[in-house]
C-alpha cells in the first residue's frame, strides 16, 4: 500500500523509528511498514540507504536502532514538528484535528532561526495540542496510561491522545477528551465499549478510541 498525500523522506523514516523505539520492545522494518503505510520492498531500500549514511543501525535479528546523529536528526525534527503544531493552533487558531497534517509538511521547512524562535516564544516544557512535549528531551517515554487499560472507577486527568488519526480527534473534541479533561472509567461493557465520565458528562466510546487517550 502507497502511502497517501505526500512522499517518505529521510528524516520522516528517522523520526518514525524514534516514534516507534519508545512503544515497541524489538522494532523491526515490519512496523514501519504499518506505520508508514509503505511496502517492505521500500522500507528494506530506505533502512539500507539510512544504514550506509550512518543513521541507523540494523542487527542480526533485524532490530533497528538509531545512531547518535540519527537520533539528533530525529529529536530535532520531532521538535520541529510540535513548535509548529503549537503555532498553527494557537497564532493560527487551526483546528486541532488538522494541524498534525499541516505540521507534517511544514516540519521540513523550519530553519534553525526559526525554531529557536519558536522555542523561545513557546518555552522548552510547553506541550503541543494534543499533549506531547515541545521537546521531545524532556519525554524519554511517552506519558500516562490508556483508558482503555484502567479499572473501572479508576480516574485521571488527560495527559496526551493519538494525534494521526483526524476522524479519533474530532470525536474526542466533540465528547471534550482533551489534555487537562478529568475523566474516570464508570464501565467496561462486553461488547468493547466504555462509559466514560468525561468532567461531569458520561459518554461511550469504542476500543479504538480508549485506546488513543492517555491518563495520568
Amino acid at each position: 500500500m502507497s502511502r497517501p498525500r505526500f512522499a517518505v523522506s529521510r528524516e520522516d523514516y528517522l523520526k518514525t523509528v524514534w516514534e516507534l523505539s519508545r512503544t515497541e520492545g524489538k522494532l523491526i522494518a515490519a512496523h514501519l511498514c504499518r506505520e508508514l503505510q509503505i511496502s517492505s520492498a521500500a522500507v528494506s531500500k530506505a533502512l539500507q540507504r539510512l544504514t550506509r549514511n550512518g543513521l541507523l543501525s540494523l542487527s542480526a535479528g533485524g532490530a533497528i536502532t538509531l545512531t547518535g546523529e540519527g537520533l539528533r536528526q530525529a529529536v530535532r525534527l520531532v521538535r520541529r514538528h510540535r513548535l509548529v503544531e503549537k503555532l498553527l493552533s494557537e497564532a493560527l487558531d487551526y483546528p486541532w484535528e488538522e494541524v498534525h497534517e499541516e505540521a507534517e509538511r511544514l516540519e521540513h521547512a523550519i530553519s534553525d532561526r526559526l525554531e529557536a524562535r519558536l522555542f523561545a516564544r513557546y518555552g522548552g516544557k510547553a506541550t503541543c495540542p494534543h499533549g506531547y512535549p515541545v521537546d521531545p528531551r524532556f519525554s524519554p517515554r511517552p506519558a500516562g496510561r490508556a483508558l482503555a487499560d484502567l479499572e473501572e472507577e479508576e480516574r485521571g486527568a488527560v495527559v496526551r491522545v493519538y494525534e494521526k488519526d483526524p476522524e479519533l480527534l474530532r470525536l474526542f473534541a466533540a465528547l471534550g477528551l482533551k489534555p487537562g479533561a478529568r475523566v474516570r472509567l464508570r464501565r467496561r461493557l462486553a461488547d468493547d465499549t466504555f462509559r466514560v465520565q468525561v468532567d461531569r458528562r458520561t459518554v461511550q466510546i469504542g476500543l479504538k478510541a480508549a485506546r488513543g487517550v492517555w491518563l495520568g
